[in-house]
């Protein structure tokens, strides 16, 4: 809900230097307020984070978890501080192409067809290695998250991508995968996965996702091994049907 995901968002804007979110709406003119279905997330979100410049990467357009006709886009977004340069910042889609999503008639849409785009975002402190941030919403399937072969080809497709820069990584995201498939492993090559190395038993609000017992992981954060991890957590707070993941590194 809104308010739970701002009142998360204003407890860590001071502490935190960097926002990693997905499934975020963004409109121009917003006609949509609700609690849980606005038009406008990412100027909701940019108004509780002054002290951070917010990036966007649209996915689909005319979509916000229903054809509409007024201007409006999903996507992902990055917030990071303004004190921090960046260097680099883009997208690249990983399944589909920008606004690929097929509506079928009583449905709001082929969910298989959404367009899935890999966001990043790159930064470093003064005379410092770079950093690469890599933001990503997986693919979503009817039969669950295990492997399929789209999901194993969308892994190659990252990994191939994030080799193309150089320098510390960090790649987080939902993924909408299985802790134990293949498309997970294909990720940890080169990479810690957090997720795994601390044990994290779910990254799903039980509350809000039924589901959790038996799928309890969707969220992952890998990094590699030139960035040092001083503490890593995800608390059962109810921002999301999704927990938050705490990354605090240097």
């Amino acid at each position: 809900k809104f308010r739970s995901l701002s009142e998360f968002l204003a407890e860590h804007a001071h502490d935190t230097d960097i926002f990693c979110l997905q499934e975020i709406s963004r409109s121009p003119a917003p006609r949509n307020t609700e609690e849980n279905i606005r038009d406008d997330l990412f100027g909701d979100i940019a108004a509780l984070l002054p002290e951070h410049e917010g990036y966007f990467a649209i996915t689909q357009e005319g979509f916000n978890w229903e054809p509409v006709i007024h201007e409006v886009a999903l996507g992902n977004a990055i917030f990071i501080r303004k004190s921090m340069p960046v260097i680099e910042h883009g997208e690249v889609f990983i399944h589909k192409e920008r606004n690929s999503l097929v509506f079928e008639e009583g449905l709001s849409g082929d969910w298989f067809s959404m367009p899935r785009v890999l966001q990043f975002l790159q930064t470093a402190e003064e005379d410092g290695e770079p950093l690469t941030l890599f933001n990503y919403h997986g693919l979503w399937h009817l039969s669950g998250k295990g492997d399929i072969p789209e999901r194993l080809e969308q892994s190659e497709r990252i990994s191939a991508f994030m080799e193309k820069f150089s320098g510390r990584k960090i790649l987080c995201g939902d993924f909408n995968l299985d802790m134990q498939t293949k498309s997970v492993a294909l990720l940890e090559a080169g990479m810690r996965n957090l997720v795994k190395e601390f044990g994290v038993e779910t990254t799903r609000h039980k509350e809000y996702y039924p589901r959790y017992s038996s799928m309890p992981h969707a969220d992952y954060a890998f990094v590699t091994s030139g960035i040092e991890v001083k503490n890593f957590e995800v608390p059962h707070v109810p921002a999301s049907d999704h927990l938050p993941l705490l990354l605090d590194f240097s």
